[in-house]
């Protein structure tokens, strides 16, 4: 045998070693990165709401106040939290077009203690990983909306750290005529 020949075997041995190596490699890399998208995506999940209940009431000075009850679920690995939480009220006007008005939450209580055995969200609100906690969030119905017999709508949006929103929406409220505010 030539010399020639066997530089040529010897050569074609190696290139087939390393053509294996590099297979296994990029097997290694794909299994690497499979894994590196579903950590990524446990670790980015958003947060679900729930809505358990709604209910208006007016106060001794003739406020209305409207006051919901949700579950807060965080599906990802870590931790995340609430910034800020909005109510959208959706109303027909004469013309029959929308208006949305956007309002933060109130202090006030809720309307008595058989209504909502919940405590209220706090604020900013915490959520452990994968964990759910259940509260309500009061707000105060400006007058030109609360005389206003064309509301569409409630819609609760929950706005996380990471950008993501979660919301909970209410056609029709229940409303409450003893309660204390």
């Amino acid at each position: 045998m030539k010399i020639e020949t066997i530089i040529t075997v010897i050569s074609a041995i190696a290139a087939l070693l390393s053509a294996l190596y590099a297979s296994r490699s990029a097997r290694s890399a794909a299994k690497s990165l499979a894994l590196s998208i579903i950590d990524h995506r446990e670790r980015h999940e958003s947060v679900q709401a729930q809505l358990i209940d709604g209910v208006a009431w007016n106060t001794e000075t003739n406020e209305c106040m409207v006051a919901f009850a949700c579950n807060l679920t965080n599906q990802a690995v870590a931790p995340n939290t609430i910034l800020s939480i909005e109510l959208h009220v959706t109303e027909y006007v004469d013309t029959g077009e929308t208006t949305k008005l956007i309002l933060t939450p109130t202090l006030n209580q809720a309307p008595s203690p058989s209504d909502f055995q919940l405590q209220p969200f706090p604020s900013p609100l915490n959520l452990s990983p994968r964990s759910t906690i259940s509260g309500w969030v009061t707000f105060r119905i400006p007058d030109h909306f609360a005389e206003s017999k064309q509301i569409d709508k409630y819609k609760v949006v929950f706005n996380s750290s990471l950008g993501q929103r979660a919301s909970v929406e209410q056609f029709l409220i229940r409303k409450i005529e003893d309660a204390k505010g």
